[in-house]
């Protein structure tokens, strides 16, 4: 259970006679209550397809991070992980009542020291890595970016390629 996106508790119902296989629900509570609702064995049958960012991008909420439901995101949704490790999902199409953040990708760069620079020194920005070698403060400081505004930089990585995805939140769909 997550409340505006920070996992606080962790809820267990135990009963004698259950012998099947347990119901995960995520929950994440804030000014609308998301819900996430598999069982272990939807996760472990499913597969993920993957693919480069698209024009949109989904974050999953902290409480489904959690719980474990990483393939299963893709094939309920019918969105693409772009890696394996990364836990960032794409499509061409917006999705509703997506458990999580939705984004619209403005712009990839690939990832390039001196040309991001020249692109992005002294801005303001909400800077995000997943699967990325270098941590969040350390790329702030390197392209002296400030934390805000309506911009969200997501520093990731699928196989060899490194990629900064600029993006909007979208807020309604």
């Amino acid at each position: 259970m997550a409340i505006k996106n920070e996992v606080n508790e962790l809820l267990f119902i135990l009963k004698n006679d259950h012998h099947g296989v347990p119901l995960i629900k995520a929950i994440n509570l804030d000014s609308t209550q998301e819900i996430f609702e598999f069982k272990t064995s939807d996760e472990l049958q499913s597969l993920s397809d993957f693919a480069p960012p698209s024009l949109f991008l989904y974050e999953p909420n902290a409480a489904v991070l959690k719980s474990g439901a990483f393939k299963l995101v893709s094939n309920r949704f019918n969105i693409k992980k772009l890696a394996q490790h990364t836990h960032l999902y794409t499509s061409e199409l917006a999705i509703n009542n997506f458990p999580g953040k939705t984004y619209r990708i403005n712009y990839i760069h690939p990832y390039n020291k001196k040309k991001l620079q020249a692109r992005l020194n002294g801005q303001k920005a909400n800077v995000k890595t997943r699967n990325f070698p270098e941590k969040t403060e350390h790329l702030k400081t390197i392209f002296k970016l400030s934390d805000g505004g309506e911009r969200f930089l997501f520093f990731t990585s699928s196989e060899a390629k490194k990629w900064v995805l600029d993006c909007s939140e979208v807020t309604s769909i």
